[in-house]
């Protein structure tokens, strides 16, 4: 009974009231199900391997915006695209948002935060907002570290650019003009 309890005591809401939170200064810290991120985050991976560890925090910067602090982590299986071979990996991102009610008061905001829009009862959807950040952080090109890569070195080796010493200077014809 006990573990029923401590595992529903790790559960963090999904949506929150950011601006009441951030009056009573609230933190949170739990997990989210790895179910939540299957939409979109599921098919950028191969899979996902384990719930989402997520610590928040609500609070009010110096000109008294809302902001919401936190980080989150979940492993996924990706495919190297060097070796073909799926392999786990840690994401890991730190996010630092601030709602709002106008998409078009974005530009307003400081570059350190991101926007996140309230929904038509003044909440925030806080998996969304994670998951955006978890496909951002998605490098382009999922690879192993080149030390456990099983491609051999000779394949994954594209040559040296030499400096090409015979290539005009594109810009000598705009000198040319300047004399005249």
């Amino acid at each position: 009974m006990n573990n029923v309890d401590i595992n529903f005591a790790k559960k963090i809401p999904v949506t929150f009231d950011a601006l009441k939170c951030a009056q009573k200064r609230i933190d949170y810290s739990g997990v989210y199900a790895k179910s939540l991120f299957k939409s979109r985050f599921g098919e950028a991976v191969e899979s996902i391997e384990s719930d989402i560890n997520v610590s928040v925090s609500f609070d009010f910067d110096l000109e008294r915006r809302v902001v919401i602090n936190g980080k989150a982590d979940i492993e996924v299986i990706v495919c190297c695209q060097r070796c073909n071979e799926k392999f786990k990996k840690t994401v890991g991102v730190e996010f630092h948002l601030s709602p709002l009610k106008d998409i078009a008061l974005a530009d307003k905001l400081p570059y350190e935060y991101e926007p996140v829009m309230v929904n038509e009862w003044g909440e925030i959807d806080l998996v969304n907002a994670i998951e955006d950040e978890f496909l951002l952080s998605l490098p382009m090109f999922t690879k192993h570290e080149l030390d456990v890569c099983h491609v051999p070195e000779l394949v994954r080796t594209f040559g040296e650019v030499l400096p090409d010493s015979d290539k005009k200077n594109p810009f000598a014809v705009l000198s040319q003009l300047k004399k005249h």
